[in-house]
């Protein structure tokens, strides 16, 4: 179990790693939509001559900030929360609700043997 004891592997939890880097990411993503949106209602309404092909890079920058930083933070929980037995992945994401009683039972077999 490589990150068990961090808090991303239990959903109740509030994410733990980078957790000031994804707020940040976060704003910088509410800020380009938000100005994206704003250039387009902006283009809608008159009040600024804003080109459509202009409209449309913004929109797809903003699209693909959100997918680059999310697809790294964003799946941390599936990722990162796995459970290994011999190399082999047995739960991803694992359960942290059951992870005791399998590890115990592990241990009890490997004890008996």
């Amino acid at each position: 179990m490589p990150f068990t004891l961090i808090s991303d592997c239990q959903p109740t939890e509030t994410p733990e790693m980078d957790r000031v880097f994804r707020r940040k990411l976060w704003l910088s993503t509410q800020m380009i939509v938000l100005f994206t949106l704003t250039a387009a209602l902006g283009r809608l309404t008159g009040l600024i001559s804003v080109h459509w092909k202009t409209l449309t890079c913004l929109a797809g920058f903003s699209v693909l900030f959100f997918i680059s930083w999310f697809s790294s933070y964003g799946f941390v929980r599936y990722w990162n929360c796995i459970m290994m037995r011999n190399h082999e992945v047995t739960e991803q994401p694992m359960v942290t609700d059951r992870t005791t009683s399998l590890i115990l039972r592990e241990s009890i077999s490997f004890i008996e043997r």
